[in-house]
């Protein structure tokens, strides 16, 4: 089925994508990716190309995304860990079409299998996920603390 025919808001794996649309999402991960680090701003450097497709732990089969209109509005990027999932990246247009795609997600990953996630507190779209599911704390929480160049009014202890 091309999904360009579909009536409704599919939800289709990445590998199902047509080049175009394949072309949108990694502008959209690059949109996305820009805005929760305008604090330590990406590289301008960075090949999208080369973390997704090029990438032989991107999971083509169970990364998601929801299209409207010829348009993709919700996105979920997996990476093979192991024997298990780890989520690279998760954002779209509104929350409400993210929590929706997030809970077809569920129907859709093998069962048995686990899914790791690490979530930034500067990512909205993330914290969202993080904050509707039951998620599991397996590792000790990390913080970041970020400061300005003030190094000159630090004390030696």
């Amino acid at each position: 089925m091309n999904v360009r025919d579909y009536a409704g808001e599919p939800v289709v794996t990445v590998g199902e994508l047509e080049p175009d649309l394949k072309q949108e999402l990694l502008i959209l991960l690059r949109d996305h990716y820009e805005r929760i680090h305008r604090t330590n701003p990406a590289s301008k450097n960075i090949n999208y190309q080369d973390w997704l497709f090029d990438n032989h732990h991107f999971d083509l089969k169970h990364s998601i995304v929801r299209l409207s209109q010829q348009h993709i509005v919700a996105v979920i990027l997996i990476f093979e860990n192991e024997n298990d999932f780890k989520l690279g990246w998760t954002f779209g247009d509104d929350m409400a079409i993210l929590l929706d795609l997030w809970r077809d997600l569920l129907g859709i990953l093998p069962v048995g299998k686990v899914l790791y996630a690490e979530f930034k507190s500067n990512d909205l779209f993330a914290m969202s996920v993080y904050d509707t599911f039951m998620w599991h704390d397996i590792d000790t929480v990390a913080q970041t603390l970020l400061w300005q160049d003030t190094s000159k009014n630090l004390r030696n202890v």
